[in-house]
């Protein structure tokens, strides 16, 4: 059966443009900021024995950029989120006047908070969705008392580009501190300092 060149040309031209079109991996470094407007001293200095948990299964991986004709790419992260956050978890304690120290289990005043979900998509077809969400729970605990929290975060944009690493990590960053604001509030900086919910 005889070719078509025009046919075999317009082929090749698609093939190339899909392929400059596509998303491709992408590797970031996330710096997210503690929560803003804490004025409130409740800690007075008292300590508070912290940690952070990464209870996802796949670590490394924090998103996805999608394709239309191939696979997603992975959006990924050589750092250690657990360490992270608790590095912006501890920032947050200080700002309510606490001072977080090395995990103690035996401590009077102790912390935990568990990063339970991370998806970052960002749509193949222009415009692109940018779809983020985060979810955390603690469980925080003052002598022989135990507060429970969960928190979910999301965050949506559309642009027309594909966005770079830093912008990417800029998107993730945002949902972090979004869904640390919603755990770490009023309500736990006062069970901290005095085991009660309610000022």
């Amino acid at each position: 059966m005889a070719r078509n060149p025009l046919r075999i040309v317009l082929l090749a031209v698609t093939a190339l443009f899909m392929i400059g079109c596509a998303q491709t991996p992408q590797t970031v470094r996330l710096a997210p900021e503690p929560p803003d407007g804490y004025a409130v001293d409740y800690g007075k200095g008292r300590t508070v024995a912290l940690r952070v948990v990464d209870q996802r299964l796949d670590k490394t991986r924090i998103g996805e950029l999608r394709n239309r004709e191939t696979e997603a790419a992975p959006v990924r992260t050589k750092q250690e989120l657990a360490y992270v956050m608790e590095l912006t978890a501890g920032e947050t304690l200080k700002a309510y006047g606490f001072r977080p120290v090395a995990w103690d289990a035996d401590a009077d005043r102790r912390l935990t908070v568990n990063i339970t979900h991370l998806s970052h998509t960002v749509a193949a077809a222009v415009p692109r969705d940018v779809e983020t969400t985060v979810r955390m729970s603690a469980t925080a605990v003052h002598r022989n008392s135990t507060l429970k929290l969960k928190a979910e975060q999301r965050e949506d944009d559309r642009i027309t580009h594909r966005p770079s690493a830093g912008e990417n990590a800029r998107y993730i960053e945002s949902a972090l501190t979004g869904a640390l604001e919603r755990i770490m509030g009023d309500e736990l900086a006062r069970f901290l300092a005095s085991g009660e919910t309610r000022g």
